[in-house]
Parts: C-alpha cells; sequence; structure tokens
C-alpha cells in the first residue's frame, strides 16, 4: 500500500483523478483532508477511536461533508 502524507492509500485511491472523493475506513482515524487533488474522507469509528480522535460519524449532502461526533457536535467541515 502506497503512503502519502503519511496516510496509507488503497489502491483504488492511486487511480482517482482530480475531484474526486475516496471515502475510506478501517483505520479509525478521522480525517478530511485533500491529497493531489483528491478529497479523502475517513468518518473515523463509532466504537473505537484511535489517535485521540471522538466517536463520530460523517453526513454527505449536495453542498458540504459534516463530520459529527455522536453527542451532535459539529467536528468539522468541509464545503464542496
Amino acid at each position: 500500500m502506497k503512503k502519502v502524507n503519511n496516510i496509507s492509500c488503497s489502491p483504488f485511491s492511486l487511480y482517482s483523478k482530480k475531484g474526486d472523493i475516496l471515502f475510506n475506513g478501517h483505520t479509525h482515524v478521522s480525517k478530511i483532508e485533500e491529497i493531489n487533488d483528491i478529497l479523502y474522507v475517513n468518518p473515523g469509528s463509532v466504537s473505537i477511536p484511535k489517535e485521540n480522535t471522538k466517536r463520530g460519524y460523517v453526513i454527505l449532502t449536495d453542498e458540504k461533508i459534516i463530520h459529527k461526533s455522536l453527542e451532535g457536535e459539529i467536528l468539522e467541515e468541509y464545503i464542496l
């Protein structure tokens, strides 16, 4: 698996193109980050978060991506 900015990228992400959004999980670390013109989104974990992240989930709308804690707190927003 290739690492970009210290993030392991799946083989799918290697074939993504500019403007794509890659939703990925498994690491239990929440993150919304642009990497090489691709938006990388990991919702983290609702049960076992890692690296001091909060338990949470992601909501995708037509206008934005919202990362929320289980308590409903908005942790991060990304405008599309």
